[in-house]
């Protein structure tokens, strides 16, 4: 057992009894650290000491000063000694007074004792000049046994290096046993520790101690040892250093975890230093490829630009001529003509609208493909969709002999959907069911409804050539024509199908196809339906009326195309309307009064266009004459702006004469 109170163990104490020896603390658990100008306490007087000085255990036990009074003369040195204890062991003769008052004389051997409790020092009092004495050798022994007992290597050298002591614990962290160690130079100094070693043990003769020194030392295996090393020196009785003592603690765990561990740091560092690298050169890649796609989207803001303007200019450029087409085949077809020159009318007035439809195609797509396309849901009675898109290829498949067969859902069907697109769908799966298949053949259009999924569907179905498995996905996309003879005769762009997916989509809806080479094919167009909504939607009339006519109204025609020039002016005049014309912007806004019922307006006019002509006229205070704009610009936004420049009224050349005799009614109406 050991008793925390003198940092020995209970067998110590027993002995410690049997002799004349007083043990001092410097400082034990829980007491901390003291500092220097605390005086060392005396914790353990032997029975003996007590008998021979007289002295109660209380007194000597109370104070600093009690034990002090046995040392009167002695008292400082022996304190210096104790405050300092790495200078230990050491031995000194002291007086020693009876209480009584009567003086003897005993050689003191200070000696320190440390572990993981704390540190204490012993002091063993031999009376002189017996120093050889009985008490003396118990002394040894106890110092002796101490020595044995610790756990950590314990040696002393004389002042030459020659090892006098060796401990079993040096024994088993050196690897050199007792008997191989004592009477020879010391070990575990190698000649490369020579120089070190002879350094530090003239230091220690010298009188310096050491605590903590870190070396390396060689075991029997002649591995590398760190060690902690702990030296003071060793002093005969005349206080001449006559050899030292080291206590030294094996740390080579411990600094090989701190080696491994500055390992890793040094690896971590490193690795840190390499991805630091490699962030770096990603930050610069990055930046590089920003910069890039920077350029490259400007690029491609410019391309989509020059490719609107192209489109726009495209766009007026086909749509001027086809209006005079258009329109002056309209007015010869209202003029009755013969069989035969009604027959040339209507090839070019087919070939014209079969041209303006490939036009506005084109137009579509593009819009589709910038997402400026936006729809104009209405309530729609499919039945009027489908009758409407079969009239318009009803004389195409005439021409070819085909069987055009409508098989409708008996009741009627409502949907919610942009009239104009869900046309230009149905014309175009119209159209291209007559162009591929044979003449003679069928073709079938067929309403039906899914409650289960509320979906309408529209098939079309036809006998022609059919499309290969491998193919139907192509068809879908813009210019993509499939190689075969009648493909070949049948013409087309390749635009139709790939405009029918984006308009089906943009519905929220879907287009499957269905088809065999040469037994035909079905494209079937499936459409949300809404039950709740059916009997929420009231038919709409939308019969084209006929053309209101005039009653004298003034009307100034701005119109730099002669072709058009003539067109309207011939059929407004037939109306019955008073028509000027004026074929530049400059002549509008010069004419003086009588000022018109109603402008129709050119927008893209040469010199002064059509928005500054606007802008005059508000600026001289005529924003009360109804301007009809008319554009063959269908970009994006151009029908906003004009309005927003003043005009009540847009038409998009070319457009049907009667539509625009209906709006000029209501504008002048209004």
């Amino acid at each position: 057992m050991f008793d925390h109170s003198t940092g020995l163990g209970s067998g110590s104490l027993d002995l410690l009894a049997q002799m004349p020896v007083m043990t001092l603390v410097w400082h034990s658990p829980p007491q901390p650290t003291p500092t220097p100008t605390q005086e060392p306490l005396l914790f353990f007087a032997s029975p003996q000491l007590l008998q021979q000085t007289g002295y109660g255990q209380d007194t000597l036990l109370s104070s600093s000063a009690g034990w002090q009074n046995l040392f009167p003369e002695d008292a400082s040195t022996v304190t210096a000694l104790l405050k300092q204890p790495e200078k230990l062991p050491q031995a000194l003769v002291v007086s020693c007074r009876h209480v009584s008052g009567s003086e003897m004389k005993f050689r003191l051997t200070l000696s320190r004792i440390q572990d993981n409790t704390g540190l204490a020092v012993l002091g063993c009092l031999e009376s002189l000049p017996h120093s050889h004495s009985h008490s003396a050798r118990q002394a040894q022994e106890l110092l002796t046994a101490i020595v044995e007992a610790s756990p950590l290597p314990v040696y002393s050298v004389t002042t030459t290096g020659i090892v006098t002591s060796w401990n079993p614990a040096a024994e088993t962290v050196f690897g050199f046993s007792q008997a191989e160690a004592l009477g020879n130079p010391l070990p575990i100094v190698q000649p490369e520790h020579s120089e070190e070693f002879n350094r530090l043990r003239l230091q220690v003769l010298a009188g310096q101690s050491y605590q903590g020194v870190e070396v390396v030392r060689k075991n029997r295996q002649g591995q590398d040892l760190f060690l902690s090393l702990n030296m003071a020196p060793l002093y005969d009785e005349q206080g001449q250093a006559n050899g030292i003592l080291a206590v030294t603690e094996d740390i080579t765990k411990r600094k090989q975890a701190e080696q491994e561990l500055i390992s890793l740091n040094s690896g971590l560092e490193e690795r840190v230093r390499e991805r630091t690298r490699e962030l770096e050169t990603e930050i610069v890649q990055c930046t590089q490829m920003e910069q890039q796609l920077k350029q490259t989207n400007a690029e491609l803001a410019h391309a989509v630009h020059i490719k609107d303007e192209f489109l726009a200019n495209m766009s007026h450029e086909l749509r001027t001529p086809l209006t005079a087409i258009l329109g002056l085949t309209e007015l010869l077809l209202d003029k009755e003509p013969s069989t035969q020159n009604l027959q040339f009318l209507n090839t070019i007035h087919d070939s014209g609208q079969h041209l303006l439809s490939l036009i506005n195609d084109i137009l579509d797509l593009a819009k589709i493909g910038a997402g400026h396309l936006s729809l104009r849901p209405e309530p729609l009675l499919l039945d009027d969709v489908c009758e409407n898109s079969l009239r318009l290829v009803r004389q195409m498949a005439l021409i070819k002999r085909q069987t055009l067969r409508y098989e409708a859902f008996p009741e009627p069907l409502w949907i919610h959907a942009d009239r104009i697109r869900i046309k230009q769908i149905l014309v175009n799966l119209l159209s291209n069911a007559v162009k591929f298949t044979w003449p003679g053949g069928q073709i079938c259009l067929r309403t039906r409804l899914s409650e289960a999924t509320q979906e309408v569907i529209i098939e079309v179905e036809d006998t022609g050539i059919g499309i290969a498995s491998e193919d139907q996905e192509q068809i879908f996309k813009p210019f993509i024509q499939l190689d075969s003879g009648l493909n070949r005769h049948a013409g087309g762009t390749g635009l139709g199908l790939a405009l029918v997916r984006h308009l089906t989509q943009l519905h929220a809806g879907k287009i499957r196809v269905e088809s065999h080479p040469g037994q035909g094919s079905c494209f079937a167009l499936y459409l949300p339906w809404n039950p709740l909504e059916q009997n929420d939607i009231h038919p709409q009339n939308t019969a084209h009326p006929s053309a209101p006519r005039g009653q004298g109204e003034r009307i100034l025609l701005v119109e730099d195309q002669s072709e058009n020039v003539f067109m309207l002016e011939s059929y407004l005049s037939e109306l019955g309307y008073e028509v000027q014309v004026a074929q530049t912007g400059y002549e509008a806004i010069q004419l003086n009064s009588p000022w018109p019922d109603l402008i129709l307006l050119d927008i893209h006019l040469p010199g002064l266009n059509g928005y500054e002509v606007l802008n005059h006229l508000q600026a001289q205070g005529h924003e009360d004459i109804p301007v009809m704009a008319l554009t063959a610009l269908a970009g994006s936004g151009h029908r906003e702006k004009i309005l927003a420049a003043g005009a009540k009224q847009c038409l998009h050349k070319p457009f049907p004469l009667h539509e625009l005799a209906q709006k000029m009614r209501e504008l002048l109406a209004s």
